[in-house]
């Protein structure tokens, strides 16, 4: 495993977006999250749930491509995605959601830490 999952985050900038890290945050703690073994099945279920939706996104591409009567690889509607196409974005959405979800659980822990 020579890669790192988790990365650094811009906390401040996640909750200038949205409040998203101080939403889970609050919400670990509120819910006693504290053991790695907590937090990571939120994680996994999560992950799961991202990949049901891709996989629904993928479905629903298909439907468009029938509807647009044109070969996935020739249409010009912008809606269309080649089994490849999806692989790939699902790939590389799934990392991305991997490394931004593991990030928080390390800020979390840290957060945790100096908060006793």
């Amino acid at each position: 495993m020579g890669d790192k999952l988790y990365a650094p985050r811009d906390i401040e900038a996640l909750d200038r977006a949205g409040n998203y890290y101080c939403r889970h945050l609050e919400a670990m703690t509120t819910e006693g999250l504290h053991s790695k073994s907590d937090i990571a099945a939120e994680l996994a279920f999560r992950d799961e749930r991202i990949q049901r939706l891709c996989r629904e996104v993928a479905r629903l591409n298909v439907r468009i491509s029938m509807a647009c009567e044109e070969p996935a690889d020739d249409c010009e509607c912008g809606g269309c995605l080649t089994a490849s196409d999806f692989n790939e974005a699902t790939d590389e959405f799934m990392a991305e959601e991997a490394e931004e979800s593991a990030i928080e659980v390390r800020v979390f822990t840290r957060e945790a830490k100096r908060n006793g």
